[in-house]
């Protein structure tokens, strides 16, 4: 798929003059725009021959919705009942993008900031992080991340043994396994030019020499960080996008609660198991960041 939405965020229609429209007329042509491109999908589904969301439907809503989200913006009340109203037409064109199978970073970032314009914690967290996924180790999205992590009503102490490990192998922890495989390739191509140069040498160096065992060291200790994460598998992660979630000691709302109280939206933790109770509803058995386990409905929670 062409990657159409890899231009910077802006508009490109931003500085254009033309007559503004109004709050509700913008509104309801996001709203026809978003049935146009996604009704197709419905028909397909019936067994009716329709026309895919093409590239230039895409770059329309596109469009729209940037421009939806820059007019919400410039509002002086960001939670005015019209800037909202602007915000939710945005967050519907993101949304419509995506579920037409576009996968960009960017988009993912868009998604997210809508949805803590309008208050949606849980929401903006799964968007950011899918978000760095495909922007691994971007600086603006880890900071609107970080903002909206700090939004949420609840705060984690984790493990003394725990904090420790990820502050010791902070370079594990904090980069993403594509960056550590690159740097491993990286040192490893770097550790033969400085053998071979150390081997075709008049004398024997011992800057080079002291300089080839960092490298593969170094080396060393990045190819087995990506080896062991292989290994071990990557557990699925969530967050909670209802509030008042109730965290139960089994998997079902016929089980006592596991906590006093219940977890407000934006929650992140990591899905251990997956399980039916009795009347086929789906419930995880989540373990959150201070290590503690128990058990949440699927639908009240979102996977990263």
């Amino acid at each position: 798929m062409t990657d159409l939405l890899s231009y910077p965020l802006r508009s490109p229609f931003a500085g254009a003059r033309r007559p503004r429209p109004t709050v509700a007329w913008r509104v309801c042509a996001m709203a026809l725009l978003v049935f146009a491109v996604t009704a197709p999908v419905g028909a397909e589904q019936a067994g009716s021959q329709s026309t895919p969301m093409t590239d230039a439907d895409r770059r329309t809503v596109f469009e729209q919705a940037i421009a939806d989200f820059e007019a919400a913006a410039a509002m002086k009340n960001h939670a005015s009942p019209q800037a909202r109203e602007l915000y939710e037409s945005a967050r519907a064109g993101f949304h419509a993008l995506v579920d037409s199978g576009v996968q960009n970073g960017r988009l993912y970032y868009n998604l997210a900031n809508a949805y803590l314009r309008l208050g949606r914690i849980g929401h903006a967290i799964v968007n950011y992080r899918r978000a760095l996924q495909l922007l691994p180790g971007d600086p603006q999205t880890l900071r609107n991340l970080d903002a909206a992590r700090k939004l949420c009503e609840v705060r984690f102490q984790k493990p003394a043994s725990s904090a420790m490990i990820e502050t010791l192998f902070f370079w594990h922890y904090g980069t993403s396994r594509a960056a550590r495989l690159h740097f491993a390739l990286a040192a490893y191509a770097v550790f033969w030019v400085l053998a071979l140069a150390a081997r075709f040498l008049p004398r024997r160096i011992p800057s080079v020499t002291w300089l080839t065992v960092v490298v593969a060291v170094l080396c060393l200790a990045a190819g087995a960080s990506v080896a062991w994460e292989s290994t071990r598998g990557q557990s699925a992660v969530g967050v909670l996008i209802a509030d008042d979630v109730v965290v139960r000691k089994g998997n079902g709302a016929y089980y006592e609660p596991r906590f006093e109280q219940a977890l407000p939206q934006g929650v992140e933790f990591e899905i251990v198991e997956s399980r039916p109770d009795v009347e086929g509803q789906t419930w995880y058995l989540v373990r959150l960041p201070d290590g503690k386990e128990g058990w949440l409905r699927a639908d009240q929670a979102e996977k990263v």
